[in-house]
Formats: structure tokens, C-alpha cells, sequence
């Protein structure tokens, strides 16, 4: 028998050394210290590894925990300002601010700070509408100035514009850093200045509300601000507009637009002999913001912001422009800018969309392309409420998007298409149960199919417009023999889905419907996707032609398919 040498004693605390059967037989090669084939040891890491990660999860300490914190906290609804009587902008009243080109809405991200002098974030433009922390800014006076109550913002005034208590912060302020001008003589394009939200005030911080119209900004300074009507901002210290684009950020939001501040056209260098405050007064698009309140967002009244009615009431012929005579009054005499906000609907209240638009407004499902619910489709939803109508975009992905070709096709080929077609018929149903007494309903690419197949199984839809898409498995007689007013481009090449040869055989089938009311658009020198004013996801229209071959966007006629379209809704939906 071998002698044994003893067996040593476990330690207290801490794992239980486990010996091999050679330390135990004393081979030679044994040292008391000496540890082989520790399974318990190992076991006892793992287990305190798992007890830290518990304890950092239980306290929020997890990088995955604080992002998703950040954004529960920037993306929590706060109440904003109620409009006014006369229409008018106050000083303390909370806003969102909506660009007229994108649908952006302008916000902060304090997850992104930026390299700047003094300590800044990055600012963007947020698809999302609904008021929360990091885009609902307070209209102020600077610092030393006090606003009576009930005082009417007017424009050239200067204000700041705050977002209170945001995340860790008291204040940010929205501002931009002053131009150079002799920076223009490079270049015969606009300069495009940072704007960050900073956590002190100072003169960069200084903006006035301009009119969106050349013409105007002189006579009008001085007057009241109106609310739910485009106007530009302009920055005090350099005279630059407040500015989106398509331009791309990333952020932990998503894909956001840029915000920055510019001039608003090419600068020459013979205008540096100009002052200042001369050297544009044109406000493009992409310059010009809807200040928006309670009543278009359909969100909750900041209770601080209430106030008596004004003594005579009615609406100030400002408000009155906001309105525009282009039918986006509702029947109840209140304005909207065609603003959406997130909805869920169906028998179990389970699918998740977008709706906007005057109440009582006959209806119209805007159903996505098989990218998504982008930017892109929402911006097509808000000019139709802008129009007049209450629309409703069913949201068929459940939030996800196709980031490339590949993606897209993969969601699109996961989806349940007649399960989508019913979800369609629940949005009519509910724009239906919302007062609509008419709904039509829109779609693109992928949507224009759904778009078809939801008129021919839904008994509450009363005409359809498909744009670019066709699946004739999905469609019934009933279906073909309503109002149908369907887009297609000559040079599309989805062969089976939006080719000229299946916008031919659309009209065929329409036409043995006997449907007098059916007509088919073919239009030149465009292909699929033409209503599409942004490449998105691809960075350029010339990399959307490479690799999808789709010609560049045409404005002649994508308006030209917009005027059909509303006189096609107006004659079946209203009339």
C-alpha cells in the first residue's frame, strides 16, 4: 500500500480544493501547493461573476441598463402648451418644433456629447412626435429679462429655447456657434454650423422667430407668433437658420437627421460686402418650422401653461394661415399640421401604428413600403392629413426596419400577408369607430399590394390607390370593382410586382370588372419607389440606381401622382 500523504483541509471560505489521484499517491511530481483539475474553483469564479452581474443589474448599473434608462427617461411624455385663443405664441409655453421638409422633429441626446469649448450635446432630428423630454423646448426670455404674464412672442424678438429637467440636467438651451464668414470664400455653398444643447446660457444661445416668407419679414416684425404655422428660426449672433436635411446621425434613438444651422442659399463672394443681416431672407423648407401645441399632437396640456380666455376670443388671422384654406381644419374649427402619434388598435388592442389628422375627417390606411414605417412613409401619412383627412399608417413590421436590400426582403418574406390584410381591415374598422365616414385607403411598393388586397377583403374600405405594387393572388372581384386609381413607372423593373407588363395586366383586370371608376397611371422616366424624395437607406440616389436600379427621384412627376391622387380621394371620399 502506498502511503498516503494527508488530505488538506478546505479553506472556509472559498472554493474546496480538489486533488488528482496522482497528488494522492503521492507521485513525485506533487507539491502541496500545487493545484490540477480544479472544477470547484472554477464553479466559485462563475458563481461570484454571476452574483456581480446580478448585483449590477438589481442597481442599474449594466451599460445595457443605463442606455435603456437614458432613453425610458428622453423618450417619457410631458405635458405641453394648450393654444392659446388668438392663436398666438406665449413666453413659457412648452412646443415641438416640426420641420416642414422631413417631418423632424428638432431634439436633444445627451448620450452624444460633443468636443465644443464648453460642455455640449448633439441635437438632431427625431422622427418621433409625441412630446417627451428631449424634444419639448420651452419659449424664454434671456437671462435678466421677464416676461409678463400672458406676453405674446413676436417676431425678431430674441428668445431661448429650453428643455428643462433633462436627464441630470436643470436646462439644456438649444444654440449655435457663430459663423466666420471669411470661411464662405472657399466655397460657393452654404456653411453648416453645429447646433448642441448646452447646459448654460449665453449669446449663442439667442434665437428670434422670422417669417417663412421673404416678403413679410419686415412688416411683420413686431407681430404675434402664431402656433401650427410654418416660420423661421434665426440665430441672433450670426444670422444663420435653424436647418434640417436628409442627411444621416446615429444615435442610440436610430437613424436620425441632421440639424444644423446655415444660410439658406448659395452665399457668392460679392454678398460678403453685404451686412450681415442682409445676406438671405428667403427660408427654404428645410428651414421652416410648424411650433406645434397641445391640440395638433394630441397630447397632454401642460397644466402650468393654462390660461383664461381672452376677452372678444376668435383666432388671430395668423392662426387663420396656419390653417391655410387647404383643408387641414377639422369639422370641429381646430387646425393640424398633420402630426402623428403612436396608436394601437384591433380587436385585443395589439397592432401598433401612427394616426393624425382632423377628427371627423374622412379616413385614409396609408400601408408601408417593404422597408418599413420609415420617415419616408410617414411623410407621405402627414401631407395627406395635411390635406384634410384622418389617417392611420398600421405599423405590419412591429417596429422593425430593413437597413439594406437584404434585411427588407427578409421582413417582407416573414410576413403574414393575409394576416396583414386583416389587420388593414381593423384599421378601417377603427378609423371607421373614430367618426370616419368614408375610408379610403394608400399604399407603396409592397403596401400598394396590401393596399389592393385590403379593398377587395374589407368590406369598410371605399376606394384604393396602389402606388407601384400588384399581388393578383391576394385579390377578389368585389374588390377589383371598386374605385381604384393605381401608379406605376415605365422604367420599374420588379418584375411580377410593379413592371409596366403587371400595371398592364391591373388595367386588363379592371377593365373585365367593368369598373368605370378603375384606372391605371403609367408615368415616364421614373421607375419604382418614385415618390420617394429620399434615397434612404442608401446614402445617394445615384447608389439607390446601382444597386437597385431605380432612376433618381423626379418632382415633376411624383406632383404630378400627389394632385391624382387627392383629386381621386376628394371625389370618392368626400363627395
Amino acid at each position: 500500500m502506498y502511503g498516503l500523504p494527508p488530505r488538506a483541509e478546505a479553506p472556509s471560505v472559498g472554493p474546496q480544493f480538489m486533488y488528482s489521484r496522482q497528488q494522492l499517491m503521492g507521485y513525485k511530481g506533487y507539491r502541496s501547493d500545487t493545484r490540477i483539475g480544479n472544477w470547484q474553483e472554477d464553479e466559485f469564479r462563475a458563481d461570484m461573476e454571476l452574483e456581480d452581474f446580478q448585483r449590477r443589474r438589481a442597481g442599474g448599473q449594466l451599460l445595457l441598463s443605463k442606455l435603456h434608462a437614458k432613453m425610458v427617461a428622453a423618450c417619457t411624455r410631458v405635458g405641453i402648451a394648450p393654444k392659446h385663443d388668438d392663436g398666438c405664441l406665449r413666453f413659457g409655453d412648452t412646443v415641438v418644433l416640426q420641420n416642414v421638409l422631413t417631418g423632424t422633429c428638432v431634439a436633444a441626446n445627451t448620450d452624444k456629447q460633443l468636443v465644443m469649448l464648453q460642455q455640449s450635446y448633439q441635437v438632431s432630428g427625431t422622427v418621433i412626435a409625441d412630446p417627451c423630454g428631449r424634444n419639448a423646448f420651452t419659449i424664454l426670455k434671456p437671462a435678466g429679462r421677464n416676461a409678463s404674464p400672458g406676453e405674446q412672442v413676436t417676431y425678431g424678438e430674441p428668445v431661448v429655447l429650453v428643455l428643462k429637467s433633462y436627464q441630470g440636467h436643470d436646462k439644456l438651451l438649444l444654440q449655435t456657434q457663430t459663423m466666420a464668414l471669411p470661411n464662405l470664400t472657399r466655397s460657393a455653398h452654404s456653411k453648416k454650423d453645429e447646433v448642441s444643447a448646452v447646459p448654460e446660457e449665453s449669446s449663442y444661445c439667442l434665437w428670434r422667430f422670422i417669417h417663412s416668407d421673404a416678403n413679410q419679414q419686415l412688416p411683420a416684425e413686431g407681430t404675434p407668433v402664431p402656433v401650427h404655422a410654418p416660420v423661421g428660426l434665426q440665430h441672433v449672433k450670426s444670422n444663420l437658420l435653424l436647418s434640417t436635411d436628409f442627411a444621416k446621425l446615429k444615435n442610440i434613438f436610430g437613424v436620425e437627421s441632421d440639424v444644423f444651422a446655415n444660410l439658406s442659399r448659395d452665399t457668392k463672394l460679392t454678398d460678403l460686402a453685404l451686412p450681415k443681416n442682409y445676406l438671405d431672407r428667403f427660408v427654404p423648407e428645410g428651414s421652416r418650422w410648424v411650433v406645434h401645441t397641445a391640440e395638433s399632437l394630441g397630447a397632454d396640456v401642460e397644466a402650468a401653461a393654462a390660461e383664461p380666455p381672452a376677452e372678444g376670443g376668435g383666432e388671430s388671422e395668423a392662426a387663420d394661415a396656419a390653417a391655410g384654406g387647404d383643408g387641414t381644419r377639422g369639422s370641429d374649427g381646430a387646425s393640424t399640421a398633420g402630426m402623428l402619434t403612436k396608436v394601437t388598435f384591433g380587436p385585443d388592442g395589439a397592432i401598433p401604428g401612427y394616426v393624425g389628422g382632423p377628427s371627423g375627417a374622412p379616413g385614409v390606411i396609408v400601408v408601408q413600403e417593404w422597408w418599413g414605417v420609415t420617415p419616408q412613409v410617414i411623410r407621405h401619412a402627414e401631407r395627406i392629413a395635411r390635406a384634410g383627412y384622418r389617417v392611420l399608417v398600421p405599423d405590419l413590421y412591429r417596429g422593425a426596419l430593413g437597413a439594406d436590400v437584404e434585411e427588407a426582403h427578409h421582413l417582407m418574406g416573414n410576413l403574414d400577408f393575409p394576416a396583414a390584410v386583416e389587420e388593414i381591415c381593423h384599421a378601417a374598422t377603427f378609423l371607421k369607430v373614430e367618426g370616419c365616414t368614408r375610408v379610403g385607403v394608400v399604399g407603396w411598393c409592397m403596401g400598394g399590394a396590401l393596399a389592393l388586397a385590403g379593398a377587395s377583403h374589407c368590406d369598410d374600405i371605399a376606394c384604393v390607390a396602389p402606388f407601384y405594387g400588384v399581388n393578383f393572388q391576394l385579390l377578389t372581384a368585389e374588390g377589383l370593382a371598386k374605385p381604384t386609381q393605381a401608379h406605376f413607372g415605365w422604367e420599374d423593373t420588379m418584375v411580377g410586382l410593379s413592371d409596366p407588363e403587371s400595371a398592364k395586366q391591373l388595367a386588363e383586370a379592371l377593365a373585365d370588372a367593368d369598373n368605370d371608376d378603375g384606372v391605371v397611371h403609367l408615368y415616364e422616366r421614373v421607375g419604382h419607389g418614385f415618390m420617394n424624395e429620399d434615397p434612404a437607406p442608401f446614402e445617394s440616389f445615384e447608389e439607390r440606381r446601382a444597386k437597385m436600379g431605380m432612376p433618381p427621384y423626379d418632382a415633376e412627376q411624383a406632383e404630378l401622382a400627389w394632385s391624382r391622387l387627392f383629386d381621386f380621394l376628394g371625389a370618392h371620399l368626400r363627395g
